[in-house]
Order: structure tokens, then sequence, then C-alpha cells
């Protein structure tokens, strides 16, 4: 029925980018769920579905058990998308996890050595390609909108994810309007990943609105609630059509 993947295993981020390459459909568990043998996998884990990949059936078996010796990572077989506990298979939280377009900025302001760890991280640990662009390139064609496509220039439109390396000053990359139109890509999708100084003196900057390390106020005398429990506790505060006497 499909194959299941647990996301904790050390090289399951490597084994998902070589499933993209082979032209697989991924779901990720946004539960956990536990098999009729008692084998529990935690939320994250992945999910390939049979049905899903009817253009694999002929080589799926093989390919499954390849990947799995390439990348040593455990991949089980599952005969059926019924649960013992939690989510089935095939249910509406899992979700399809497609292959994001993801570009890191390097060269100055940005800081060489974390830069150079970061694309051997994605290089060697995940192999999954991660484009670089110079700062300088970004700011004169997609941040102030001359250049793009004419020139061939690198577009912030084009990506869904893009890293920032540590960073001293990243005002010389984003000024007044680089900074609004980051902030529009992230609304509209876009996903901002920031390492070190970047994060703690442009994210949580008051100008770019993010936060950082900051904690939402629970309603008063509720215990801690994590996030999955949220819809759960708020449903339970109102109880429509109740009968009181």
């Amino acid at each position: 029925y499909a194959y299941v993947v647990n996301w904790q295993q050390r090289h399951a981020p490597k084994l998902l980018a070589s499933l993209w390459k082979h032209e697989y459909r991924v779901r990720s568990a946004e539960e956990p769920f536990t098999t009729f043998e008692g084998v529990t996998y935690p939320a994250g884990s992945l999910i390939i579905l049979s049905g899903r990949n009817r253009h694999k059936w002929e080589s799926m078996a093989a390919d499954m058990e390849m990947l799995a010796n390439g990348h040593q990572v455990k991949i089980e077989a599952i005969a059926s998308g019924r649960m013992m506990k939690g989510i089935d298979l095939a249910s509406n939280s899992s979700r399809p996890v497609k292959p994001p377009k993801a570009a890191m900025l390097v060269d100055e302001p940005f800081n060489t050595y974390s830069s150079g760890f970061i694309y051997h991280l994605f290089d060697k640990d995940v192999a999954f390609g991660l484009d670089r662009i110079r700062a300088a390139s970004l700011k004169q064609s997609a941040l102030s909108g001359v250049g793009r496509a004419r020139y061939g220039s690198p577009d912030l439109a084009d990506y869904d994810v893009l890293v920032l390396p540590p960073a001293s000053n990243l005002d010389r990359v984003f000024d007044k309007n680089g900074l609004q139109e980051l902030k529009e890509w992230v609304r509209d999708g876009g996903v901002l990943v920031l390492n070190g100084s970047s994060a703690a003196h442009f994210a949580a900057d008051s100008s770019f609105g993010a936060t950082l390390g900051k904690k939402a106020k629970r309603p008063s005398g509720a215990e801690d609630i994590i996030y999955k429990e949220r819809s759960r506790y708020r449903g339970l505060q109102r109880i429509p059509g109740a009968a009181m006497h």
C-alpha cells in the first residue's frame, strides 16, 4: 500500500532529495501514527503511497531497496493504509511535500565561513540543490526591478526558500524598497531562513516586523498547550448548543 520512512533518521533528508530526483510523489505526516505491528512513526515521517506513484509501480520495490541501502535509511513497506492508532496513511493529515527552489545569498556582507558550512550541508549531507546568489546581484536585479528576465539576473520571485547566513549589516543588501519587497515575498508564501546575527539583528528588528524568542501569552489559568492541541482546547472553551440550569 505504501512505504514509510521515519524522518528522525540521520539521512532521511538526503533520502527525500533522492526520492524527488527519482520522480516519486512524497507526503509528510502531520501527526504520529502506529501500525498494527506496534511500530510508531512520529509526525514528519515520509509516506510514499503506491496509488500516488502508479508511474513507478514496476520499479518501486527495487528503487526502495536501492535507496534504503544507498542512504542507510530504513524504509518500511506497509500493507494497509489503516493504522491501529493515529492518522491513516492517506488521510488529510498527511500533506504532499514538493521540492522547493532554494537559494542562499553569499559574498559581502555575509560571513564566508558560515556560508561555506551551509552550502556544504546542502551539497553533501542533504544532496539538495542550493543556488548561490551574490548579494549585490540580487539587490541590483530582483530588489530594484531592473534586469530580471531581460538580463537573466536572479529574481526573488523565482525561489521558494531564501537562506541568509550571518551578516553584520544587512542594510547594505536590503534598502527600504528591498525590505518591503522581501516582506511581500514572505507574505506570498516565501520561506526566509536566517542564521546567527542575520536573525538577531535583522529579522527581529522592528523595521522587519518579526519576533524572536517571544512567547505568546496564554489564557489565564491554562496550562502550556502544544500547537496540535490548541484547536481542541479552544473548542472546549465554547460549547454551542449546551443546555444548563
